[in-house]
């Protein structure tokens, strides 16, 4: 779903979670990857960058 460009009220309906819940989790993984915070969706982008270079 990260690679789907979802924006976040999406992917919550999609998981049937609250937007807070998603942006907390995201937050979390961008984090364990080393991804400062960033607006738009160039941090999904690295995100899946790092994922594929892993």
């Amino acid at each position: 779903m990260l690679t789907a460009v979802l924006a976040l009220p999406a992917i919550a309906q999609h998981l049937y979670l609250s937007v807070s819940s998603v942006e907390k989790h995201l937050n979390s993984v961008f984090g364990r990857l080393g991804l400062a915070r960033a607006s738009g969706y160039g941090r999904r982008v690295l995100a899946v960058l790092r994922y594929l270079e892993s």
